[in-house]
């Protein structure tokens, strides 16, 4: 018959490193501790209760409280535990299997649903509701020197920033204290249809990391409609990402990208629906690069689109700059072949960026013979450039400018009975700015003649093969 054991103990001093160091765990943990100790079972099996009363440090910053620990024999030298604990607002539980193999001990640990959120922000409260949800975590591993550490993760969702659900997540990563580092070589997950893999490495050391994501068939408007206060995209993307940051603080994390995507179109828009007789803005590929500063998106030049086919609105357009995301230091530059006149509704529409062409102009003579100039009395594709700048609430024009054949311009015929001499005019370019506002180049009086004084002088030197 098997004795049974009633005991219990207070420990009011215990120095947790030379403990560490006697199991031959090489682990960050360091504090002096008191705990209320209980054992229970049987001599064969017995079962012990440990409760922590003060704080446990690991890498000398964060505080571990509130933990609870139970033990049970399995068997000779072998260990079933439960540990409850609490680090801020983050209360993980695991159970852990510890056996003993030769001189060392392998564990095995399996998580509860971890709450995501709470465990970002009690380790990067700069990051607190980045990400939302909940993950299982399985960790192996052993008290033998310089063994890694295996561990999976997998979550079915996680949302972020409360907009992009991230589904089937599934995470291997090894860590190597000996090394002091972190690997992610397989990691994988759904997000907007479209399938995402990842790879990670992270310096403990330097707090340093790097990584790269490839993103295949994403489905961009469902991704971007929780952004989108009107509207909706159709189409994907492929893409390829590389990023590196430092001490999880946002400023100092980076990013930069390559994308591609299959045909597809913006819809439901009211201005759309104003000014385009499809109801659409259509794109056979919108292909570019882009990096991430910490703070600002930018398009890198290069970066374009296509038109779809019997798009009325543009056939082709380049654009670099800085994106305006998250909302501040829009300034993007757009250079490419557009319908003047639908593109003066457009934007027309969404702030009235072209003023003066549609009713602000001081002498009407001047405002038909840009009109004529510019193309917007017909339908005409013709090369524009222009800013778009200040931010996506505030939207500023700026630079505008139309490059034509100057027999667009002159009556050539008229002036020349030469029909060689004909031929060779119209090899001439024509740089025709218009004054829409404020230039990059500031000028003190911003009434429209003014502008048109200086910037025909400047159109004067813009004449180009």
């Amino acid at each position: 018959m098997s004795s049974t054991i009633n005991f219990e103990a207070t420990v009011r001093r215990l120095v947790l490193k030379p403990l560490i160091e006697a199991l031959k765990l090489k682990l960050p943990i360091t504090g002096i501790v008191a705990a209320n100790v209980k054992a229970g079972g049987t001599v064969e099996k017995p079962t012990l209760d440990v409760k922590i009363n003060r704080p446990v440090i690991y890498d000398k910053k964060i505080e571990i409280n509130d933990i609870n620990t139970k033990i049970k024999t399995v068997g000779k030298n072998h260990y079933a535990m439960n540990v409850k604990a609490r680090v801020e607002n983050f209360k993980p539980e695991a159970d852990i299997d510890v056996m003993k193999q030769g001189e060392f001990w392998a564990y095995k640990v399996d998580t509860a649903p971890l709450d995501i959120n709470s465990a970002i922000e009690a380790q990067m409260p700069s990051l607190s509701g980045i990400a939302k949800g909940f993950a299982k975590i399985n960790v192996q591993g052993s008290s033998k020197p310089n063994t890694p550490i295996n561990i999976n993760a997998a979550s079915q969702k996680v949302t972020i920033m409360d907009k992009i659900d991230i589904e089937k997540i599934s995470l291997t990563v090894v860590v190597n204290l000996a090394k002091n580092k972190v690997e992610m070589k397989e990691g994988s997950a759904q997000v907007s249809n479209g399938l995402v893999n990842s790879g990670f490495e992270y310096d403990m050391s330097q707090k340093k990391w790097n990584g790269i994501v490839n993103v295949s068939h994403l489905n961009f408007g469902k991704m971007l409609a929780p952004f989108m206060p009107e509207g909706e995209l159709v189409g994907s993307v492929d893409a390829k990402i590389t990023m590196k940051g430092s001490n999880g603080i946002m400023p100092l994390s980076f990013a930069n990208g390559k994308f591609s995507t299959t045909p597809g179109y913006l819809h439901k828009m009211s201005i759309i629906d104003k000014i385009s007789p499809t109801k659409r803005v259509s794109f056979e590929k919108i292909a570019g690069s882009f990096f991430w500063n910490g703070t600002d998106l930018f398009l890198n030049p290069g970066t374009g689109a296509q038109a779809g086919p019997g798009e009325p609105l543009y056939r082709y357009f380049t654009v670099n700059g800085s994106a305006g995301i998250p909302g501040e230091g829009l300034k993007l530059l757009f250079d490419g072949r557009f319908d003047v006149k639908i593109l003066d509704q457009f934007l027309g529409a969404m702030k009235g960026v072209f003023q003066y062409m549609t009713g602000n102009i001081l002498r009407d003579i001047f405002k038909d013979t840009a009109a004529r100039i510019m193309g917007i009395k017909r339908r005409d594709f013709q090369n524009v450039s222009f800013t778009l700048a200040n931010s996506w609430q505030e939207l500023k024009l700026l630079d505008l400018k139309i490059t034509k054949s100057i027999e667009d311009v002159l009556p050539i015929e008229l002036l020349n009975n030469d029909e060689e001499k004909q031929r060779e005019d119209k090899q001439f370019k024509f740089g025709v700015k218009i004054p829409v506002g404020k230039g990059e180049k500031s000028i003190e009086d911003e009434r429209p003649e003014h502008q048109l004084r200086q910037q025909l002088i400047d159109n004067l030197f813009n004449i180009d093969l």
